[in-house]
C-alpha cells in the first residue's frame, strides 16, 4: 500500500508545479503585454496632446460615427450616413477657430452637416474619393461655412477607421485656404482687367519679368508691331525672340531702370519677325503682377509705320 502512495504524492506534486509554472508564464506574458499597451497608450496620449495642443494653424479632429456605417452599403448611402452620424470626439483649438467658434468651444455639439453641405459638388467629390480610396482622402478641397455664415474653403485630409465591416471613426486635418483662394480670385480678376486695359492703346505693350525678361503678357498692338502672335512670345524673352537689334542697348536700359525705376521715350531699334528694322520709343515702369516684380513697357513706333 505504501508503495502505491508515493507515486500519487509525486504525481500531485508534479501537477502543482506544472500549474504554478503555467500561471507564472501566463502572468509574465500578460504583464509584458499590458506594459507594452500602457507604453503605447502613453505614446499615443503624448502624441495626441502635442498634435491637439501645440498646432495652431492646422485643424485636427478625431470623430466617431454613431451608429457606425456599414461599408457593404452603396457608396452614396455610406456618404449620406457618414454625414449624418459623424460626432466630433477630439479636436484642437484651430478646428473650432476655423469655423468661427471660440477656441474652447465644445465641438462635439457641432455635426459635419452643420458646417458643410453634402449638396456642394466640391464636398461630394471629397466624400466619394474618401469611400473609393479605402476611406482615405488626401489634400481635397471642401467648402463650408463659419457659424457667422461666412463661406470658407479648407484643404482636408482624412483617414477612416474600419472595424468588423463598419466605418467607426476617422482622423482628419484641415487647413484654411479661404484667404489664398480669395487672393487667387482677385489675382485672376486683376490680370483680366489688366489684359483688357492693355488692349485700349494702339501702341505695343509688353509685361515681362524683371529677373529674366520672360514675357507674361502682350497686347494686340505688340503683335501688330513685331509680327509675332501672342502664343509665340509668351514665356520667352524679347532677346530670345531676336527683337533687339542691339542687345547692349537693352542692358544699358535695364541698368537705367534698375537705378531710376522708370524709362521715358528711350530710342530703341527693333527687328520684326519678318526681319524689318523699326525705330521705336520705349517707356517702362516697375509693376507687381501676382507677387512678381515685372516691367511694364509701352513701345511707340517712331517710324510712323501704320499698325
Amino acid at each position: 500500500m505504501q508503495e502505491l502512495e508515493m507515486p500519487i504524492y509525486l504525481l500531485i506534486f508534479v501537477v502543482i508545479v506544472i500549474v504554478a509554472l503555467t500561471y507564472w508564464v501566463s502572468a509574465t506574458i500578460t504583464r509584458k503585454r499590458l506594459s507594452k499597451e500602457f507604453a503605447d497608450w502613453k505614446h499615443l496620449t503624448s502624441t495626441r496632446n502635442y498634435v491637439l495642443d501645440v498646432s495652431t494653424e492646422t485643424a485636427f479632429v478625431r470623430a466617431s460615427f454613431d451608429p457606425p456605417v456599414p461599408i457593404n452599403l452603396a457608396s452614396e448611402e455610406q456618404i449620406r450616413l457618414a454625414f449624418r452620424n459623424m460626432v466630433n470626439v477630439d479636436w484642437n483649438a484651430a478646428f473650432a477657430l476655423q469655423f468661427g467658434y471660440p477656441a474652447d468651444f465644445d465641438m462635439s455639439s457641432v455635426s459635419l452637416g452643420d458646417r458643410t453641405s453634402l449638396s456642394d459638388p466640391c464636398n461630394q467629390t471629397f466624400a466619394r474619393a474618401f469611400v473609393k480610396n479605402n476611406y482615405i482622402a488626401i489634400g481635397h478641397e471642401i467648402n463650408g461655412t463659419k457659424v457667422s455664415g461666412e463661406p470658407i474653403t479648407l484643404v482636408a485630409s482624412t483617414s477612416g477607421v474600419v472595424e468588423d465591416g463598419y466605418l467607426t471613426g476617422l482622423w482628419g486635418t484641415m487647413i484654411d485656404k479661404t484667404a489664398l483662394k480669395n487672393a487667387e480670385s482677385e489675382l485672376r480678376g486683376s490680370r483680366e482687367l489688366l489684359s483688357r486695359t492693355l488692349q485700349l492703346t494702339p501702341d505695343a505693350v509688353v509685361i515681362s519679368k524683371r529677373d529674366d525678361g520672360e514675357v507674361i503678357d502682350v497686347n494686340d498692338g505688340f503683335c501688330a508691331l513685331t509680327g509675332f502672335s501672342r502664343t509665340e512670345v509668351l514665356e520667352k524673352s524679347t532677346v530670345a525672340l531676336g527683337l533687339w537689334q542691339n542687345v547692349s542697348r537693352r542692358q544699358e536700359l535695364l541698368a537705367k531702370i534698375l537705378e531710376t525705376g522708370r524709362l521715358r521715350d528711350e530710342a530703341i531699334t527693333f527687328t520684326t519677325k519678318s526681319g524689318q528694322t523699326i525705330n521705336c520709343l520705349l517707356s517702362s515702369d516697375w509693376v507687381i503682377v501676382g507677387a512678381q516684380n515685372c516691367v511694364l513697357s509701352v513701345i511707340h513706333d517712331a517710324t510712323g509705320r501704320t499698325h
